[in-house]
């Protein structure tokens, strides 16, 4: 993942951008909190191309109600076999 960096304070709404070798160019994007609750209901994001390393950029949006302070933003995809978060790459951030 390119943006945000590892550790950003991001404002409402913020651009995750990167590449991805998603299946049918389809992956999920969260934001959790320490205790890894979902703090916005997890986004479906799309990639330029499936089943290659292929170019997204998703804008993501929060609630104005959401707690300020460290989160984490995830990137992934559920597996088809077990149905759980698969293939994650985690960048922590800051909400204001």
């Amino acid at each position: 993942m390119s943006s945000p960096a590892a550790n950003a304070h991001v404002t409402d709404p913020f651009t995750v951008s990167g590449s991805i070798n998603a299946f049918e160019a389809t992956f999920k994007i969260a934001i959790k909190d320490g205790s890894g609750n979902d703090i916005i209901p997890v986004l479906t994001g799309h990639s330029q191309q499936g089943q290659t390393l292929s170019g997204f950029s998703q804008s993501v949006s929060f609630p104005s109600s959401t707690p300020a302070g460290p989160a984490c933003l995830w990137v992934f995809q559920y597996s088809a076999k077990t149905g759980s978060p698969s293939t994650i790459e985690q960048v922590p951030i800051t909400l204001p």
